[in-house]
């Protein structure tokens, strides 16, 4: 059953019996309120994209899939309860779901952030060979990449993202140098790249 959002009351119709609220008037307060959130969520997930730019994780998708799915989790539920004709049962899940995603999403730029601007533990200089290198074109940007050789016990690899110059200056079976921080979180990341 629907809630009014003015006074809070359960109530089927047009009208609020308890306030006399208008469902359209309801629904626009709702939207109202879920677009604050929206706008706190997107904020969050700028602040994900810059703190992984500023401390870059070695393993950056993790982090950046989670702020992801959290900031289109309540979209999803959105469509869901929408297509399912069930959006006015459930107002109060659904702003509940977005004030979580936004929160959550903010939680976890901040968790980024704080792991690498709070770090005090000094880097350690890890050497490593270039596999392979690769540029990702957008609209308006390139990112460049490096694939190197990892220098941790699991072995594989490790893609590091460097500026322009670094990245035309390398080639495979190279060698590199790069400064790991452990992280205030245990979540290591890496400032320098350069060529041996």
């Amino acid at each position: 059953m629907p809630k009014c959002i003015k006074c809070g009351a359960n109530f089927v119709g047009a009208r609020c019996p308890a306030c006399g609220e208008s469902a359209s008037s309801s629904t626009k307060e709702l939207n109202r309120q879920l677009q604050k959130y929206s706008l706190l969520s997107l904020a969050g997930l700028f602040g994900v994209l810059i703190a992984s730019y500023l401390y870059p994780p070695l393993d950056e998708n993790p982090p950046l899939l989670l702020g992801l799915g959290l900031f289109f989790l309540p979209l999803v539920v959105h469509v869901v309860l929408a297509v399912s004709k069930t959006l006015p049962l459930n107002f109060d899940l659904l702003r509940r779901v977005y004030l979580f995603s936004a929160c959550s999403v903010v939680l976890v730029a901040a968790f980024l952030a704080l792991n690498g601007a709070a770090d005090r533990v000094s880097a350690r200089t890890m050497q490593a060979s270039v596999i392979r290198k690769y540029a990702s074109r957008g609209r308006y940007s390139t990112s460049y990449h490096l694939v190197v050789s990892s220098w941790r016990s699991d072995g594989g690899s490790e893609k590091l993202r460097v500026d322009r110059e670094i990245y035309y200056a390398m080639s495979a079976g190279q060698q590199i140098v790069v400064l790991v921080h452990p992280g205030l979180f245990a979540v290591p990341w890496y400032e320098k790249v350069t060529p041996v």
